[in-house]
């Protein structure tokens, strides 16, 4: 008899734990727009599928980012390595420009918010940033290389 750990899978119809990323600079929601194979953006919350989100597969610390209203998760356009690069949302897969992990460490940037955190990409190692730093709807997001000045336009955190 060999000993194993047995872990229920969630029903196929379960609801996932739902929740929007909120930017600390501009407190706009990121975006899918609703729309698949698009642009990812920051719009003004207001409690849409298009700005619900959810975790998808691992990859170790790493996980996807699933839209709710479109089943899509973020990644990076053309898998591109470099900053500026535009995030989009795309068929889910195990390319790692669809995985993130959550960094959390607060005390290295100027202006850091209790509950801030950022997302670094696992093929690029950059993170979630609003591209103009502003607070203008439907403003980009891309992927930087983290400042240890901030911006605060790469931080967000969970609402919901």
């Amino acid at each position: 008899i060999s000993v194993t750990s047995v872990v229920q899978a969630a029903p196929a119809n379960a609801t996932p734990t739902l929740f929007a990323l909120v930017n600390t600079h501009s407190l706009s929601c990121m975006s899918s727009g609703g729309a698949r194979n698009a642009y990812v953006f920051q719009y003004d919350c207001n409690n849409s599928g298009n700005q619900a989100w959810y975790f998808g597969g691992t990859h170790g610390a790493y996980q996807q980012i699933r839209n709710y209203a479109t089943g899509q998760c973020v990644g990076v356009q053309g898998g591109s390595l470099a900053d500026g690069a535009s995030l989009w949302t795309g068929n889910c897969s195990s390319n790692d420009i669809f995985y993130w992990q959550k960094e959390n460490e607060c005390t290295f940037i100027v202006g850091c918010a209790p509950g801030a955190d950022y997302w670094v990409n696992q093929a690029s190692g950059r993170v979630i940033q609003v591209g103009c730093g502003c607070d203008t709807n439907r403003a980009g997001l891309i992927q930087e290389a983290l400042s240890d000045a901030g911006p605060p336009s790469q931080l967000w955190y969970y609402e919901g």
